[in-house]
């Protein structure tokens, strides 16, 4: 990906074992045995959509809630000021300066993570990159590739693919 000129995570190292996994690695019907592997991979920050659902309420389809649900008055801005902070400082700066409001500062975040998210998804496209698995627990605040599994690459555009 980072060869490709796509924003990802980078592979730090990697270790393999002797033990097995059945992957279709083509997606063709056709599975083999594949060593498995852990990858370590090195990136600014790890943190995703999905982290800042750890306070949500109670579902009412499922009842299920954040693990940190009840606490979001004080954890939700902690997590909030250290992100725009350290990962998206100019916005800090304005607001520390009185340039921005609490509520517009979020809102400009909010705006820059919508616009990398969309440049990366962008990009994957044209590189024919096909995420299988894309929720919030895999969608970077910093518009990175950050997860790999599964996934897959077209070979010639085919509309049934995914």
């Amino acid at each position: 990906m980072h060869a490709l000129g796509i924003p990802t995570t980078r592979a730090g190292s990697i270790i393999t074992s002797e033990s097995t996994v059945v992957r279709d690695l083509l997606y063709d019907g056709h599975p083999i045995d594949e060593h498995c592997a852990v990858v370590l991979r090195l990136a600014p920050t790890f943190i995703r959509f999905g982290s800042f659902e750890i306070c949500l309420p109670p579902s009412p389809y499922s009842g299920m809630s954040g693990s940190s649900n009840g606490v979001e008055d004080t954890l939700l801005p902690q997590l909030y000021e250290h992100v725009i902070k350290f990962h998206f400082p100019k916005y800090w700066q304005k607001f520390t300066e009185n340039e921005l409001t609490t509520e517009d500062m979020y809102f400009e975040v909010f705006k820059e993570i919508a616009k990398r998210t969309a440049e990366v998804v962008a990009k994957w496209q044209g590189a024919g990159f096909c995420h299988g698995v894309l929720n919030t627990d895999n969608m970077s605040i910093l518009g990175l590739t950050i997860d790999y599994g599964p996934f897959g690459f077209m070979n010639h555009f085919n509309p049934d693919h995914i």
